[in-house]
Parts: structure tokens; C-alpha cells; sequence
């Protein structure tokens, strides 16, 4: 990322190779609509290219793309995401807990499945995070907190051991 940052356009190939994917996947778990991924996976790299000037090592490539993905993210769910969240949990074909989980998934918001394939797929840090959202490391790690906490209450019966 460095030497695309200073001016290497072919540097952008390996970092498009070793990136592209994540951020397909970050997009695909956030938004459900068909298509709308590969779209805003283009718009993130179009927009680094822009933004590249602004890349401080420190930060690293991927917490640095992660950003301008997070925010294309955000603009995309911001209108209305709740129509997405039902179509994926009524796509649900299986049952038992897998069900149970899809459904809790699909009932977070896009910020709470955000945070959470940041952590969880990504296995990205509390500080990287932080520096993804754009908030310090006490409120990533808070919101993070509360959406563990969300997802315990939704699977709770599951938890349980009940079934429905």
C-alpha cells in the first residue's frame, strides 16, 4: 500500500489481489442485495485511488481500505435497511440453530453486522477496528460489547437448549 500511496500504479494489483476478496465478503454480509457488492467493491477501490495520498503506514492497508469500505457500507444501509434484513431471514431454508442464528444475524442492524464480521470473519483487533469506524478504542470496544450482548438475548433460547 506504501507504494501505491506514493505513486506506484502497479502496485495496486497485488493490493486489489490480496484485498478485494475481504472486502467482497464484508460487503456480502452486510447487504443482501444481489449484485450490490461487487458494485461497492468497485467504488472502494476507486475511491483509494482518490484517497491514497491520505495513507499513513502506521495505519496499515487493510484498516485503511476497511475504512472507505465501512463508509460506502454505511451510505448504502442508511435509507432502509430493515426490507434487506427480513428478505435474508425468510430465505432461510434450514432449521434448528442454524435457522436461529441466520434469523439473529438478519435481525441485527448493518452497523451491528459490521462490527461483528470486523471481529468475528475479518478477526480484526478492538484498535483496528476503532480506527475502521472512526471512533477510539472505548466506544468500538463498547458497541462491540452490545452487540455480543444483542446476539446473546436473540439466541438466548437456543442457549437454553429450547427449541421452537
Amino acid at each position: 500500500m506504501t507504494a501505491y500511496a506514493t505513486g506506484d500504479d502497479a502496485a495496486l494489483e497485488p493490493l486489489f489481489d490480496r484485498l478485494a476478496p475481504r472486502v467482497l465478503a464484508l460487503f456480502r454480509a452486510c447487504i443482501a442485495a444481489p449484485g450490490v457488492a461487487e458494485q461497492l467493491l468497485e467504488q472502494t477501490f476507486m475511491l483509494l485511488r482518490c484517497a491514497r495520498h491520505t495513507y499513513r503506514a502506521a495505519t496499515g492497508a487493510r484498516p485503511f481500505v476497511y475504512g472507505i469500505a465501512v463508509g460506502l457500507c454505511a451510505e448504502h444501509l442508511a435509507p432502509d435497511p430493515a426490507p434487506q434484513r427480513r428478505s435474508v431471514a425468510r430465505a432461510a431454508a434450514d432449521g434448528g440453530g442454524a435457522r436461529a442464528l441466520v434469523d439473529a444475524f438478519a435481525a441485527m442492524s448493518g452497523d451491528e453486522r459490521l462490527i461483528l464480521h470486523l471481529h468475528r470473519r475479518e478477526g480484526l483487533r478492538i484498535p483496528q477496528i476503532a480506527a475502521i469506524l472512526g471512533v477510539d478504542e472505548l466506544e468500538a470496544r463498547a458497541r462491540l460489547y452490545r452487540v455480543y450482548g444483542r446476539l446473546r438475548e436473540r439466541l438466548r433460547p437456543l442457549l437454553d437448549g429450547e427449541t421452537s
